[in-house]
């Protein structure tokens, strides 16, 4: 029997740049770097990349997902007809059946989809690619595929660019896993943002505009444990140039599946913090308080305010890496739609490649996915714990990457020379 191939493959790239010298930041479309890390999941044993939202979310584990692998999918489907059926049907086919994103999920501008004959179809993504976003794609899966000329080739492009108006600082290393802190951990690893907010530092005070804290609170200390720490919920979006997508950050409690964690954190996206501080009034000091009582009533009304407040810091760990994971769930399976002359022929590759940078300048996104079938204190914004890093489409109100950050393997090292800032050096704004 002659086999042929069916290759399924997508690609992410979702880019926020900013200058990187100045504070006025201009953008460029350059290509996209060369990563800090670049590994695969098998070499890697707190990290998993996952096809769909409905991933479970695990203890001490980063797990990463981008619409790119839903977008080829969705090709599949167009093309044996309706619901991709696979020999045994595992649960990530089901997922992906429901088409949870779409091409009216996003802007058109933003992606290149395609599926027919590998040589045909593989000639026409590269060229729109090409015509579409220049030279700043590479599109590194498609190169890779060995798929004979009359296989069958899904493949999608998504490329989307955010900046920054103005480059956060780089502020001094951060611990990550609070929790672990009393064990003498001394990690430390590179971190931007924003450090000990001076509303008289014209540089802070143009920083902050990009800064919105849309949810806050203080979480009461655990009983029964002899090592806890204060401990705050956030949510804050760092605003960029880009009117269409949002990128937000959220220190919150997991769900058990990235797709609950992230449906919680659109809620308090829809019922942001308003209230806003007069040039001249003073944030809420409840460690001033007189009684229990009114500290509380201090506490939650510092926590409704909108924005950074005197002295307040944010601090984001640096990300920049290339990962390659395979969706096993989906390898060895054959295709069971009737109607397609591709019935029988199994699934011998199903992969997804993630290149993220995230730090002072923007974040980078991009996202590769390819299968082939033949045949009660200050608040505190540091990211020091568990996060989810969200970046979510206005309009449509779907994400279109979300990164639950649980483990410090793909974070930045810092040198363990670097030392910490020296805060009186902002108020030079010469």
């Amino acid at each position: 029997m002659t086999h042929r191939a069916c290759t399924l493959a997508t690609v992410v790239a979702i880019i926020c740049t900013g200058c990187v010298s100045d504070i006025t930041s201009t953008t460029v479309m350059s290509p996209i770097p060369a990563a800090n890390l670049t590994a695969s999941t098998d070499d890697l044993s707190h990290t998993k990349v996952t096809p769909h939202l409905d991933a479970a979310i695990e203890p001490n584990t980063n797990l990463i997902w981008c619409a790119s692998f839903q977008l080829a999918w969705n090709e599949l489907m167009a093309e044996v007809g309706g619901p991709v059926e696979l020999s045994g049907q595992p649960a990530d086919a089901d997922v992906l059946n429901r088409q949870d994103v779409t091409a009216a999920s996003l802007d058109p501008a933003d992606y290149v989809a395609t599926a027919g004959r590998a040589r045909r179809a593989a000639s026409q993504a590269r060229a729109a690619i090409r015509r579409q976003f220049g030279d700043t794609a590479v599109p590194q899966l498609l190169n890779r595929q060995r798929v004979p000329a009359d296989g069958l080739l899904f493949y999608a492009y998504l490329q989307k660019r955010m900046h920054f108006p103005h480059a956060f600082d780089e502020v001094y290393p951060i611990s990550f896993g609070r929790d672990t802190q009393h064990l003498g951990r001394t990690s430390q690893y590179k971190a931007f943002g924003i450090y000990q907010f001076i509303p008289l530092c014209e540089r802070h005070r143009i920083l902050s505009k990009q800064v919105r804290v849309i949810h806050h609170e203080f979480i009461p200390p655990r009983e029964n444990l002899e090592h806890d720490f204060p401990r705050q919920h956030f949510v804050v979006e760092l605003l960029t140039a880009q009117p269409n997508y949002r990128l937000i950050l959220a220190c919150v409690e997991p769900k058990p599946t990235l797709a609950l964690t992230v449906k919680t954190t659109l809620a308090r996206c829809w019922t942001p913090n308003t209230l806003v501080l007069d040039n001249d009034e003073a944030p809420p000091e409840p460690w001033k308080a007189r009684n229990e009582a009114e500290s509380q009533a201090l506490s939650q009304r510092l926590s409704r305010i909108s924005h950074l407040t005197f002295i307040e810091s944010l601090r984001i760990p640096v990300l920049d890496f290339d990962i390659m994971a395979s969706m096993e769930g989906l390898v060895g399976r054959t295709l069971q739609n009737t109607s397609s002359p591709w019935r029988g022929q199994p699934i011998v590759t199903a992969g997804q490649r993630v290149r993220l940078l995230l730090d002072r300048h923007g974040a980078v996104i991009e996202s590769e996915a390819a299968s082939s079938v033949f045949g009660g204190a200050p608040r505190s914004f540091n990211f020091d714990e568990p996060f989810l890093l969200l970046v979510l489409h206005e309009a449509t109100e779907k994400p279109i990457a979300a990164m639950w950050i649980a483990h410090p393997e793909i974070l930045v090292s810092e040198p363990a020379s670097k030392r910490e800032s020296n805060v009186f050096d902002l108020l030079d704004t010469d």
